[in-house]
């Protein structure tokens, strides 16, 4: 079982309660990852989310010629692949490890499941999201308003 301990420290679960974050930790479970092991593809279905307790992840994607392009590396701490969580959708990326590492893993059947039943969990869950998110899409909006005025002053 996963301890709540490692839930609490993840900004999408801070607000909870011991009781609430122990029936989260209820649907986790551990995964364990070793350097070069691939967590999902992108295109994949994708049924779960992870939290990074130990370790490094890096997300990237393929061009159409073939080159990797390196989206972000995350460590511990971090969380990754919730986007699907959201829209229902495959992945938009692929997930490696960097390092052998520690991962709590959320089935997204497990959370769904338990914010539906639990709907004071639920409202802190998705207002934590909805947080992150918007503070996600304000800094990918000063990156590609950086990356425009680098070009135009090449004109």
């Amino acid at each position: 079982m996963i301890k709540t301990d490692s839930l609490k420290n993840i900004y999408l679960f801070k607000d909870l309660s011991a009781d609430e974050l122990a029936k989260v930790a209820q649907v986790c479970q551990a995964k364990e990852v070793i350097n070069g092991q691939e967590l999902f593809i992108i295109g994949q279905k994708a049924e779960s989310f992870f939290v990074i307790q130990q370790g490094t992840i890096k997300i990237f994607r393929n061009t159409t010629s073939g080159d990797e392009v390196a989206l972000t590396t995350l460590a511990s701490g971090s969380h990754f692949g919730e986007i699907p969580f959201v829209t229902d959708e495959s992945r938009t990326a692929t997930a490696q490890a960097t390092e052998s590492s520690h991962l709590i893993e959320i089935p997204y059947s497990g959370l769904r499941g338990l914010l539906e039943r639990e709907t004071k969990i639920s409202d802190k869950f998705h207002r934590s999201l909805s947080r992150f998110l918007a503070n996600r899409l304000k800094a990918t909006t000063n990156d590609l308003s950086a990356a425009k005025e680098t070009m135009l002053r090449h004109f």
